[in-house]
């Protein structure tokens, strides 16, 4: 208009904001831009991954000890069977204990430290002492179970998606599905074993055999102690008489006793289960002089 100063610009102000008008970017948070910058993909496959493990943890800690129910109860050759799923328990402690490292997040890499050690914790309970000491062999398969339980949960909740401002997670939650994954795994590996251990029989049944005083052991029947004894003792007793399970035989007194052990052996007694009605009054009579005449035992 005339009068006014050309020089002059007129100015449209800006919208306030809230009104409709343009709104600044939204900073990116630090762990996007973290793993924007190094080109790493999100934790999350990490940690379900850690979650799944450790409930498969869980139920092998299960499945073992129904192996061990197998072997004390049923027939002891099934605590070979129980010697050799831990090593797959071994194998699953050590790749948690590397996913909860790589995981990243505080606190599950030091939790998943907890059940590799309570795993070898196992082997120096029942091969480093004798006595009440080695019953805590038992007592720590629970603190197994309950240490991956524990890091399941963890890993399992820190692996839930959050929304920027909410207060309350959602309904369902993934460490919801913990106990219904544990007992179906649990099934699965239980059911399989119950299953292999039907197929191998446990042997005919029969009356309790009664062998007191019967004649030592010839040298054709040394071998057949050998035997009898890889076969249905070694995985209790260990190979070499180093205990397992059950107690140890090289260096024990108690096989001075040739008539106890025969009867032990023959009919049972604690948690040994009864032979006559597997084994011959001749093989039950070659494996007791067999343990009592190897390993350094001279009875």
């Amino acid at each position: 208009m005339p009068g006014d100063d050309p020089s002059r610009t007129t100015r449209t102000p800006a919208a306030p904001l809230g009104a409709g008008g343009p709104r600044p970017a939204a900073a990116p948070t630090a762990a996007a831009s973290e793993a924007a910058g190094s080109g790493r993909t999100s934790p999350s496959r990490t940690l379900s991954a850690l979650a799944t493990l450790a409930a498969g943890v869980c139920a092998a800690v299960v499945a073992q000890v129904f192996l061990a129910g197998l072997g004390l109860l049923v027939d002891p050759r099934y605590l070979a069977w129980h010697s050799s799923f831990v090593h797959v328990i071994e194998v699953a402690a050590l790749a948690l204990l590397a996913l909860g490292i790589a995981s990243r997040v505080g606190g599950l890499a030091a939790l998943s430290v907890a059940p590799f050690v309570l795993t070898g914790a196992q082997y120096a309970l029942i091969h480093g002492f004798d006595g009440p000491v080695r019953a805590l062999h038992a007592v720590n398969a629970f603190a197994v179970f309950g240490a991956s339980w524990a890091l399941a949960r963890r890993a399992a909740a820190a692996s839930e998606p959050r929304v920027a401002g909410a207060r309350h997670r959602p309904p369902q939650r993934p460490d919801a599905r913990l106990g219904p994954t544990v007992a179906a795994l649990s099934l699965v590996l239980v059911g399989a074993a119950g299953l292999l251990a039907g197929a191998e029989g446990t042997g005919a049944g029969g009356a309790p055999a009664t062998v007191s005083g019967a004649p030592d052991a010839g040298p054709a029947d040394e071998a057949l102690g050998a035997r009898v004894y890889a076969a249905r003792c070694s995985g209790c007793h260990g190979g070499q008489g180093e205990g397992r399970v059950g107690p140890r035989l090289s260096g024990n007194r108690a096989l001075a006793d040739r008539d106890f052990v025969l009867q032990r052996v023959t009919n049972g007694g604690g948690i040994m289960p009864a032979f006559g009605r597997s084994l011959s009054a001749q093989e039950v009579a070659a494996v007791v002089d067999h343990v009592r005449s190897s390993w350094g035992n001279a009875y």
